[in-house]
């Protein structure tokens, strides 16, 4: 389980964005934590175009060399906090 997780993607960010907010950007999803997953309804809606527009990685330097299949995307969504889904 991730410490950390993107409330969008369930990507670990390797330290709390969201106390106080970082504003920082997701390299996988590109959530700006803290301005679009601010609330329940932002991170469904950015959640649901993220994967409509195909999962793909906003800086695609930075995806694991493993990351490669449907199976690394549902390992990573299961990383989301049960509050954020």
């Amino acid at each position: 389980m991730a410490k950390y997780p993107c409330r969008v993607c369930g990507l670990e960010q390797g330290i709390d964005q969201w106390h106080p907010p970082s504003l920082a950007i997701c390299s996988c999803c590109a959530t700006e934590f803290g301005l679009s997953d601010r609330t329940l309804e932002e991170v469904r809606n950015t959640r649901m175009a993220w994967l409509i527009e195909g999962v793909g990685w906003f800086k695609p330097k930075d995806r694991p060399e493993s990351w490669h299949s449907i199976d690394d995307l549902v390992k990573q969504l299961k990383d989301i906090p049960f509050e954020w889904l």
